[in-house]
């Protein structure tokens, strides 16, 4: 991929959604944003749910139906913080709010799928840390993980968040692991190097991605 608007589904009939995923602290930002620099549109299950957390929403009812005022502001709006810290000390908690939010994330991300499709995009990226957790890569062309030893990104995780050592091994621990990941992603990147690094192996898979889809689809060419 030569430029920002090469896509590596150029002349495909549809969208080619990517997902890309990868445990806390791991990289995903710093992948999503060489991927864009190579074509990609990003989605980011983040901030699709953040949308959920909003007053008025269904989700952000149910979520004050499961949880009670505590973790809401005084706005309306759910406390991020405090949902993070009640869910990410008990099990039962954290599988309470995937009940809630993962069908929803879902919905969202579809729609904005197929807006996107709409608007003639060839190839997006979703990114979203429990991607395989909900189950979202029935509905993907291709799964990608980030991966790095979990001391790293404990350190990573400590220095970003202000955490304590024992905060983010919870954070850590309350995630797949990296090994279900790498067994179930079709491409895996450790991020254990610089950014520089990183992005050269980003760049490498892409261009695999690129070969792959090609022979896929038949393609003469698939430059933009």
């Amino acid at each position: 991929m030569d430029g920002p608007t090469c896509h590596p589904m150029s002349g495909a009939k549809r969208l080619f959604v990517h997902g890309l995923t990868g445990g806390i602290a791991t990289g995903k930002s710093h992948a999503c944003g060489v991927l864009q620099s190579l074509g990609a549109t990003i989605l980011h299950a983040d901030l699709l749910a953040h949308q959920c957390y909003a007053p008025q929403t269904p989700e952000n009812e149910k979520l004050r139906q499961t949880f009670g005022t505590s973790i809401f502001t005084a706005d309306g709006e759910v406390d991020r913080a405090k949902l993070g810290k009640l869910v990410f000390s008990e099990d039962q908690q954290l599988l309470k709010l995937n009940k809630v939010m993962f069908p929803a994330i879902e919905r969202r991300t579809k729609e904005e799928i197929a807006r996107l499709e709409i608007e003639g995009r060839s190839w997006v990226v979703v990114e979203a840390a429990v991607l395989f957790e909900a189950g979202w890569e029935r509905w993907m062309d291709e799964v990608w993980t980030m991966v790095v030893d979990p001391a790293v990104a404990r350190l990573r995780l400590m220095k970003r968040n202000g955490l304590t050592a024992m905060e983010a091994e919870g954070r850590i621990r309350a995630q797949m692991s990296n090994e279900e990941r790498v067994q179930r992603a079709r491409v895996v990147i450790d991020s254990k190097g610089s950014k520089e690094e990183t992005a050269g192996k980003l760049r490498v898979a892409v261009n695999d991605l690129k070969k792959r889809v090609k022979k896929k689809i038949a393609l003469d060419s698939m430059s933009c």
